[in-house]
C-alpha cells in the first residue's frame, strides 16, 4: 500500500517536472552537495516555484508537488551554474561575470574552516572557563569538572587553545 502511493507521487513528479527519476535524483544529489548558501538560494527559489505550480497542478499533494518544486528550482540553479562555467570569460556580459563571481565566492566560503562543535560547546561554556582560570585552578581541573558535572568531554589541548585563541594569551596558573 505505501509503496503504491510512493509509486504514484514519483509518476506525479515525472510528470510535473518532465524528466527522468535518475535525473531527478542526479538533481538532488547536486543540491546535497552545495555549499549552505546556495542551498538557501535554491529553497528561496523552490518557494515562488511552489506556488507557481501550486495552482497549475490542483490535484497533487502538497508533498509531491514541494518535491517537484525542489527539483524544478534545483534544476534551474544547475543549468544557470553549468552556462556559466561553459562560457569564456572574454565572451561574458557584466552581469555574467557578476553572477560567476558570486557563485565562485558562495562555493568559497562554505569552504573556509569551521569551527568545530566541541569548541562551540566549550564557549558556550567560556563563563566557568574564566572563573576556573581566575581561581588559578588547572586546565585539567576544568576538564574533570566539565566531564563530571556537565557531561562534557573535552581535551585539555582544546581548552588551551581556544583560551589562547579568545583572550589572547597563555594560560598559566602562576598569574
Amino acid at each position: 500500500m505505501l509503496n503504491e502511493g510512493a509509486k504514484m507521487g514519483e509518476d506525479k513528479i515525472r510528470n510535473i517536472v518532465k524528466i527522468t527519476k535518475e535525473e531527478q535524483h542526479k538533481l538532488l544529489k547536486y543540491y546535497a552537495k552545495q555549499p549552505r548558501s546556495i542551498r538557501i538560494d535554491i529553497m528561496e527559489f523552490r518557494r515562488k516555484v511552489f506556488h507557481m505550480i501550486k495552482e497549475r497542478f490542483a490535484g497533487v499533494s502538497l508533498a509531491t508537488l514541494d518535491e517537484a518544486a525542489l527539483v524544478i528550482s534545483t534544476r534551474s540553479t544547475f543549468i544557470k551554474e553549468e552556462s556559466l562555467r561553459k562560457l569564456n570569460i572574454e565572451d561574458m556580459t557584466l552581469e555574467q561575470l557578476q553572477n560567476l563571481s558570486m557563485l565562485s565566492m558562495k562555493q568559497f566560503e562554505d569552504k573556509l574552516p569551521t569551527s568545530s562543535p566541541r569548541k562551540d560547546k566549550l564557549i558556550t561554556y567560556w563563563s566557568i572557563v574564566k572563573l576556573f582560570k581566575s581561581e588559578g585552578k588547572s586546565v585539567n581541573n576544568l576538564r574533570l569538572f566539565l566531564e563530571s558535572n556537565k557531561k562534557f568531554k573535552v581535551s585539555n589541548t582544546l581548552i588551551l587553545d581556544t583560551f589562547l585563541e579568545l583572550e589572547g594569551k597563555k594560560w598559566s596558573n602562576y598569574e
